[in-house]
């Protein structure tokens, strides 16, 4: 089995560059999604650290106030961090087995925070997803319906692209989607990894 960490900084294109991994066979773990699904046993210690009023009325996470309090400074994103790192970690391993019983041979690891969970030490190699910060600025702001201040504000509270990009094995630039498409390839082509799926 061959896992590839894919991370990059807020807008790069990480998603739509797994989907285009799809298309070659890998099979993708998003830790985004693992982050909701470990929500309920977090949610306590979530409360304790940033307070009641991340809970709505009906008594579920509010990820919009949870994220303006996370990412309010570099030191409220540590605090986030510690308390659902660990989680993640054991739900992407879990995976992982899941997907090798299966007999999956390509696992694409996606997270901003590969590095920082220590999920890089489940991958083979890894990669950074990297777009301008004008164009990632305006994927952020579509994505998730906020303003260009909020949007800069989680900017400054993140890691640059650089520290993607001294970090990880590979860099892909995803500008637009003929560019990643083409990246990609020569990506592949170098892990020795084969043609599109059919």
């Amino acid at each position: 089995m061959f896992v590839l960490g894919v991370t990059g900084a807020s807008g790069a294109g990480k998603t739509t560059f797994v989907k285009q991994l799809a298309l070659y066979g890998f099979k993708h773990i998003d830790t985004d999604v693992i982050a909701r699904k470990i929500i309920p046993v977090a949610l306590d210690s979530l409360v304790d650290t940033f307070g009641a009023d991340i809970i709505t009325g009906n008594n579920e996470l509010d990820r919009k106030i949870l994220a303006e309090k996370a990412f309010s400074s570099k030191k409220n994103t540590e605090k986030l961090n510690k308390i659902t790192h660990p989680l993640i970690i054991a739900e992407i391993k879990r995976e992982i087995e899941a997907e090798a019983k299966l007999g999956t041979t390509l696992i694409a690891v996606d997270g901003a925070a590969l590095f920082e969970a220590g999920a890089d030490k489940l991958c083979n190699k890894t990669v950074a997803v990297c777009a301008d910060t004008g164009i990632r600025l305006k994927r952020v702001i579509l994505r998730d319906n906020i303003t260009e201040d909020q949007a800069k504000q989680r900017f400054r509270a993140q890691k640059s692209q650089n520290y993607y990009t001294e970090k990880c094995d590979y860099t892909i630039f995803n500008n637009t989607e003929n560019e990643m498409r083409q990246n990609t390839e020569e990506l592949l082509q170098k892990l020795n990894i084969g043609g599109i799926s059919k």
